[in-house]
């Protein structure tokens, strides 16, 4: 010890530098261990309030085949490389579809260019006078689609195969179909009503529906964007019935009843608190990488996209520096977000409060935070129009209740009530 004291006494600058290399370790390794710290702190009081942190947590127990609308062998097939569009509209020419219309904007369809769509397709050898009925006979190309999808009142729960440890890299070839669905169903509905038959248009209005609750336990945000496209797709095929008096008593009443059942608020918090869940499993792979791996992950998905904003993203080697506890406070600062944005839906899903404040939404966070919190300013914004996404359909839902109800009021009384 004599020999060690006395060599750092003659070398005063080299023992000055090594008791500063000493003193950064030890501030980096206690920066690192207070930050998971706060981490673990936020877990804690997290996993007491009920919130569940883990994708794994997300996972729909086990269905038997025979229950089970995801074990439809269109849908097998999907997940083991088969059919991959099967109930896909052709595409003619290189264009596009024709237009369904607008109820809201007072646009009509157009059942004639429907018509020579599906007659350019080979849908249909010939045409007659009665577009609508011509429509019906093009679909019946899907006529084996539309058999296994009806099995959905015997099948009422829904698992599709996901791979949650996969992350963000998991397949999920379904989604593809789910709003496909939609509008086939929706475009049979408008066919169904143009040749006065309510009670079918209904059928097709619950097969439709069925696309909107078959991904009511996806543990995905991209699958409460694929439900509401589905959900936009039917409504609105509702509402051109509406717009033309093709509905009868009967199946307003019903599509009531069905609608009632919809929990656009619950399905958004399902949606919000199990995207935690991938940020989270994400995160947790980051901190656990070498600073090495975690440089070269960051560079390749930050750099490149100017994420952190344009001129202002930081050199690609700044990543290979970031330490461990810049991770898990971005975590923190994530999942602070998450609270915010579920707490904005009310727990009896019948509702929203847009107004509640999201302090740590990017468009908050100033200097230095900017950075520090890189991970959470690539995705908020992201996240702030999904959610304006599902307040407006909540709202459209609303609506759309509120018109089923005041042309059942016309049909019983012969006019619409004079205030609401």
């Amino acid at each position: 010890m004599r020999r060690i004291a006395a060599w750092f006494r003659t070398h005063p600058l080299t023992s000055m530098g090594l008791a500063l290399v000493g003193f950064a370790v030890a501030t980096h390794l206690f920066a690192n261990w207070r930050a998971e710290v706060r981490w673990q702190n936020y877990c804690s009081a997290a996993r007491a309030r009920g919130v569940k942190l883990t994708l794994a947590e997300f996972a729909p127990p086990e269905i038997p085949d025979a229950e089970n609308f995801a074990a439809l062998p269109m849908f097998k097939a999907l997940f083991s490389g088969g059919m991959q569009r099967p109930m896909e509209l052709p595409v003619v020419g290189g264009g596009g579809q024709p237009n369904l219309g607008s109820p809201i904007k007072g646009e009509k369809m157009d059942w004639q260019k429907w018509q020579k769509f599906f007659k350019d397709a080979g849908y249909i050898a010939e045409t007659t006078d009665s577009a609508p009925r011509d429509v019906l006979r093009a679909l019946e190309h899907y006529a084996a689609q539309f058999q296994e999808w009806s099995e959905w009142p015997t099948r009422t729960r829904c698992r599709f195969p996901l791979d949650l440890k996969a992350g963000f890299a998991m397949p999920l070839p379904h989604l593809s179909v789910i709003p496909q669905a939609a509008k086939l169903f929706s475009l049979r509905l408008r066919a169904h009503l143009a040749l006065g038959d309510s009670g079918a248009a209904y059928a097709d209005f619950r097969e439709g529906l069925q696309a909107y609750r078959a991904l009511a336990e996806e543990p995905t945000l991209i699958a409460g964007l694929v439900q509401m496209s589905a959900m936009y797709a039917i409504l609105s095929a509702v509402g051109a019935g509406l717009a033309e008096h093709g509905w009868s008593e009967p199946e307003l009443h019903k599509i009531q009843k069905d609608l009632s059942s919809i929990r656009i608020s619950r399905d958004y918090q399902h949606a919000f608190a199990s995207e935690r869940g991938f940020g989270n499993q994400s995160d947790d792979e980051m901190t656990a990488m070498s600073p090495w791996q975690r440089g070269q992950k960051l560079s390749a998905v930050y750099s490149g996209a100017g994420a952190l904003g344009g001129a202002n993203s930081p050199p690609g080697w700044v990543f290979f520096a970031i330490p461990k506890r810049l991770c898990r406070d971005n975590q923190l600062r994530y999942n602070q977000y998450m609270d915010e944005m579920c707490a904005r839906g009310t727990n009896d899903g019948t509702s929203f409060s847009p107004d509640i404040a999201t302090p740590t939404k990017a468009e908050q966070l100033e200097g230095l935070d900017v950075y520090y919190f890189f991970l959470c300013t690539h995705s908020l914004p992201i996240f702030s129009t999904v959610a304006e996404r599902f307040v407006h359909l909540h709202t459209q839902l609303d609506q759309a209740r509120l018109a089923l109800a005041l042309e059942r009021w016309r049909l019983a009384r012969g006019a619409y009530p004079e205030t609401l």
